[in-house]
């Protein structure tokens, strides 16, 4: 992404696109909801795969199975994450009545890669 500044563009990293995330938990639903830069959020998208247990797909094929709008589904499908409308990454366990041992792991791997 480009970014204006002083009368030149400058090119926004990574790592300031992460700095601009915006995280909603919804409890009821076990859902993050993340907002922020497309680039980021393909990126963040791929290193939660890899956190919540997911090893079946290369960085490639995970980009690309997001930027498809289709589910990435970890660890035997109990997490889902896939792009939303509007430069959103949602990221959710799946069975809700799933152990809180799970939900935990879900709030962990959010909290650790946004860091």
């Amino acid at each position: 992404m480009i970014k204006e500044g002083s009368g030149s563009s400058q090119e926004r990293t990574a790592a300031q696109e992460r700095s601009a995330f915006e995280v909603a938990y919804h409890d009821g639903l076990k859902r993050y909801t993340i907002s922020g830069g497309r680039e980021a959020l393909l990126e963040l998208g791929c290193k939660l795969y890899v956190s919540l247990g997911g090893s079946e797909l290369s960085p490639e094929e995970c980009r690309a199975t997001l930027e498809d709008d289709r589910e990435l589904r970890p660890r035997a499908g109990i997490f889902g994450i896939r792009m939303g409308l509007g430069d959103r990454l949602e990221v959710d366990n799946r069975n809700r009545k799933t152990s809180d041992e799970m939900n935990s792991l879900l709030q962990s791997a959010v909290e650790a890669e946004m860091r």
